[in-house]
């Protein structure tokens, strides 16, 4: 196989065993890849364990920086997709963009155990507002006074 460009930047080629002669089509460029849309907040990892009426984790998280700074963190605790009374969760102040783990902590102040489901972890440009991103796990536990 032999390739050639002619003078407009065209690729030429020739096939020596079949006789045969072509030019390769070269198709547009798709352009630059895909980024992360505004706001770009992903959950690499993270782990909570509970006993009784607290529980303790953290999450890895990858932040490119492009809705803002402070971000804050905290953990929703769930049953049924909805929000349970009695949890506090403090929220955690993130001042960087980047790679980074944060611990969280959650306290149950309830009068009267409870069951859990899942938690969520929720993260917005300020303690209680609108949700930048959030991960639901499952978390089946019975959280006690």
């Amino acid at each position: 196989m032999f390739l050639a460009l002619d003078g407009e930047g065209r690729v030429w080629f020739t096939a020596e065993g079949g006789n045969f002669v072509g030019k390769l089509a070269i198709l547009p460029a798709l352009g630059e890849p895909p980024s992360l849309p505004s706001g770009a907040f992903r959950f690499l990892g993270y782990g909570l364990s509970q006993l009784g009426s607290r529980a303790s984790g953290s999450v890895t998280y990858f932040y490119d920086g492009s809705a803002g700074l402070p971000l804050w963190i905290w953990v929703e605790v769930l049953r049924g997709g909805a929000v349970l009374p009695g949890f506090v969760s403090p929220p955690v102040r993130l001042d960087s963009a980047g790679a980074g783990t944060v611990a969280l902590a959650v306290e149950y102040r309830g009068a009267a155990p409870v069951t859990s489901d899942e938690v969520r972890f929720v993260v917005s440009l300020a303690p209680g507002g609108a949700r930048l991103a959030a991960q639901t796990i499952g978390f089946s536990t019975t959280w006690t006074p």
